[in-house]
């Protein structure tokens, strides 16, 4: 396999998968090192592919915009502690956490993609940042406060979603 043909493959793969691919998984089937993989998707998105890459691995951005119709961002404000009730009362309530903006007064934005539409992904995202206890969130360089964009099927869906997270008091509302 050349290396186009495997690029082509990788994009043909994370298009046609409804859960998003780790570099890890790509890697063992195309056997090359997960550092190959990454350089591949990046030369990929260069191009012009849609490809996200989350926590949970890589998807195809196009596949949310067609099934996750409605997307709006949401100001929320919690310790790291939190963290994991935030996100899981985001996925129960029938939303997707596509990304995390803070607004650093140095940088400006700074946003970091989560992808996080289940309560796996939920979990698998809490063990890393539970198998990396010297990284912060960012929220962390905020006080807490921190944007979500997140995706669902409605806008009534994201009016749920943010009563829910009044209700836990995790809405910002300044």
């Amino acid at each position: 396999m050349t290396t186009q043909e495997r690029r082509t493959a990788i994009l043909n793969a994370i298009q046609k998968s409804a859960q998003p691919i780790s570099a890890k998984v790509l890697a063992q089937q195309y056997k090359v090192s997960r550092q190959t993989i990454v350089g591949d998707i990046a030369l990929l998105r260069a191009q012009g592919a849609q490809i996200i890459a989350t926590v949970s691995g890589y998807y195809d951005q196009t596949q949310t915009q067609q099934t996750m119709p409605y997307q709006a961002q949401v100001a929320c404000q919690h310790n790291q502690g939190q963290t994991e009730l935030e996100l899981t009362t985001i996925v129960e309530n029938g939303g997707r956490v596509i990304d995390v903006t803070v607004d650093h007064p140095l940088y400006g934005e700074l946003t970091g993609q989560l992808g996080i539409g289940t309560l796996t992904d939920v979990k698998g995202f809490m063990q890393k940042m539970a198998t990396m206890p010297h990284q912060k969130l960012l929220s962390t360089l905020t006080d807490g406060i921190h944007l979500h964009t997140i995706e669902c099927a409605s806008e009534q869906r994201f009016k749920q979603i943010v009563a829910a997270l009044k209700q836990i008091n995790i809405y910002y509302n300044a």
